[in-house]
């Protein structure tokens, strides 16, 4: 029985020693923030966010006058994008995975966004939006 055992754990651990990490990296982009909903992963940088289709990023937003997309998050509903670049800051939504992006939470600069639930925060903590009001 021991012999059995140390044969499956030998299996085992070559399984896992010969996997390989395959990179989907953007570039030399630098990577703000990320978010995963679904079978999608969102990447902030500096005025863009990006979306992972399979193997391939995708651009999906761009702010305007050289912002900076500080944070970004997602649930299955929604995509989050936080600016901190004055007269563009605030968080952009998309009820689309990113085709279309309105703006109608805006006044302080947003370093970093979360969803639970029906709610969103900024890093204020105090802060929360009910999604039903952003539909």
């Amino acid at each position: 029985m021991k012999i059995f055992k140390l044969i499956i754990f030998l299996l085992f651990f070559t399984n896992i020693s010969n996997a390989q990490w395959v990179q989907f990296g953007l570039g030399s982009t630098l990577v703000n923030s990320l978010s995963a909903s679904g079978n999608f992963i969102y990447a902030g940088s500096s005025n863009k966010v990006y979306i992972l289709y399979g193997a391939s990023w995708s651009q999906i937003f761009q702010t305007a006058l050289s912002g900076f997309v500080s944070a970004v998050a997602a649930n299955v509903n929604y995509v989050y994008a936080g600016t901190d670049t004055p007269f563009i800051f605030g968080i952009y939504v998309s009820s689309d995975t990113g085709i279309t992006w309105t703006h109608p939470f805006s006044g302080h600069n947003v370093q970093s966004v979360a969803v639970n639930g029906n709610y969103v925060f900024d890093e204020t903590g105090v802060r929360y939006i009910d999604l039903q009001i952003t539909a």
